[in-house]
C-alpha cells in the first residue's frame, strides 16, 4: 500500500473508506508510477492537489480511467477532496520512486503552494517532501566522487598472423573502455568546475555588492524592484540545478544593502514591477509554460495580454486560486520569482 495514504484520508476527514478500497487506489497509484503518464500528466496533478484550476480535459479522463480501472466503484463523481489526495500521493509516491524530471516536479509544488493558505492546503507534508527532495537532491549534485572505473589496461604482446583477429578485437575493447573512463573523468572534473565557478560567482557578487543590469552598488537600486532585479541576478549565478539550499540566506543577504526597502508586497504590486522590467529580464517572464504554477510569471503574462489594464486581475484570481492582493514579506517574494525562474530555466 501506498506510505501515509490511510493517514492523508484521516487528516483530511475521510473515514469512510476501507482498507479494500485503499489497496486498490494504492494499486492504481502504483500503476500510473510504472506507467507512461508524461510530464504533463504530472504538472497537473500538482494543479489538483493544490486545487488550481485544470484546463486539460483529456487529464481529466486519464485520472478517471486510471482509478476506474483497479476499482470500478471509482466513479466520475468522486468528491474533489479525494481525487486532490489521490493526486497529492502520486506525487509524494513518484520522489519516493523516481528521479525522472523530479527537479521540475518539485519546482511546480514549490512555486504552486505559493499564495494558498493553511485551509486550502491538505496534507501538507507532500510540499515538505519536495523541499526536502530538492535539498538532497542539491547536496548530491554538489558532490565530487571518484571515478569508481578501473582504468583499462593493455596487455602489450605482439600478435601473429594467426592471433591477429583476437589481437585487433582485444585494441578495440581496450579503446572504447578507455572513452568510457576519460568519459566519466571529463563528467567528475566539469562538476568540480560547476560547483567552484558557482560558489566563487555567488560570493563574489555577494562581496562586490554590484548589480550587472543597472550597473550600480547594489545600495543604489531603486528600492521597490530591487528584490526582483537581485532575485533574477542570483539565478543567472547558479550553475547547477537544484539551486542550493542557502539561497535564501543569499538573497537575504543582498537585500540587506538596500535602504527604505518595503516591507511586503502584493502579488499585484509585484506583477506591475516586473512587466516594467520585462526587457531587463531577457524577456524570461514571456515564459508561460507551467501557467498557474508560477504565479508571479503567470500574473506577469496576464498583465500583458490586458495591454496593463486590470481586467487580468479576476482572471488570474479564477485560474491561480491566489487573489492579487496577497501580501507577503519582500523575502519570501524575492524567493518566490527566484524558485519561479530556477523552474523556467530547467531544459
Amino acid at each position: 500500500m501506498t506510505p501515509n495514504l490511510p493517514q492523508w484520508y484521516r487528516i483530511a476527514a475521510i473515514e469512510n473508506i476501507n482498507e479494500d478500497t485503499l489497496e486498490k487506489r494504492s494499486l492504481a497509484i502504483e500503476a500510473i508510477i510504472n506507467g507512461e503518464s508524461d510530464e504533463d500528466f504530472y504538472f497537473n496533478c500538482v494543479r489538483l492537489y493544490l486545487g488550481k484550476k485544470i484546463s486539460d480535459r483529456e487529464f481529466t479522463k486519464q485520472f478517471f480511467t486510471a482509478f476506474n480501472g483497479k476499482d470500478a466503484l471509482y466513479l466520475e463523481d468522486t468528491p474533489l477532496l479525494e481525487t486532490r489526495i489521490l493526486a497529492g500521493a502520486i506525487i509524494a509516491q513518484w520522489f519516493s520512486d523516481t528521479v525522472e524530471f523530479g527537479d521540475k516536479l518539485a519546482y511546480t509544488l514549490l512555486c504552486g503552494s505559493f499564495g494558498l493558505s493553511d485551509v486550502e492546503l491538505i496534507n501538507k507534508d507532500i510540499i515538505t517532501s519536495a523541499q526536502n527532495y530538492l535539498r538532497d537532491r542539491a547536496e548530491q549534485e554538489r558532490i565530487s566522487t571518484p571515478v569508481t572505473a578501473k582504468i583499462p589496461t593493455w596487455k602489450d604482446e605482439t600478435p601473429t598472423v594467426e592471433t591477429m583477429g583476437t589481437y585487433m578485437k582485444s585494441v578495440a575493447t581496450y579503446v572504447k573502455n578507455m572513452a568510457v573512463y576519460n568519459d566519466k573523468q571529463l563528467k567528475i572534473s566539469q562538476k568540480r568546475i560547476d560547483r567552484l565557478q558557482e560558489e566563487s560567482d555567488i560570493h563574489w557578487w555577494l562581496f562586490r555588492s554590484f548589480s550587472n543590469i543597472h550597473g550600480m552598488p547594489i545600495a543604489e537600486l531603486p528600492s521597490d524592484s530591487a528584490p526582483f532585479v537581485l532575485a533574477y541576478e542570483l539565478i543567472k549565478l547558479i550553475a547547477i540545478v537544484p539551486a542550493p539550499g542557502n539561497t535564501n540566506s543569499f538573497l537575504n543577504k543582498s537585500l540587506k544593502e538596500i535602504t527604505n526597502l518595503p516591507l511586503n508586497y502584493t502579488v499585484k504590486q509585484a506583477a506591475e514591477i516586473l512587466f516594467t522590467l520585462k526587457t531587463e529580464f531577457e524577456d524570461i517572464l514571456k515564459n508561460d509554460k507551467f501557467g498557474n504554477l508560477t504565479p508571479l510569471t503567470y500574473a506577469v503574462c496576464q498583465l500583458t495580454e490586458a495591454n496593463g489594464d486590470d481586467a487580468w486581475l479576476a482572471i488570474f484570481k479564477l485560474n491561480s486560486k491566489i487573489d492579487a492582493d496577497f501580501t507577503c514579506s519582500t523575502q519570501e517574494m524575492a524567493l518566490q520569482l527566484f524558485n519561479e525562474l530556477m523552474l523556467l530555466s530547467i531544459q
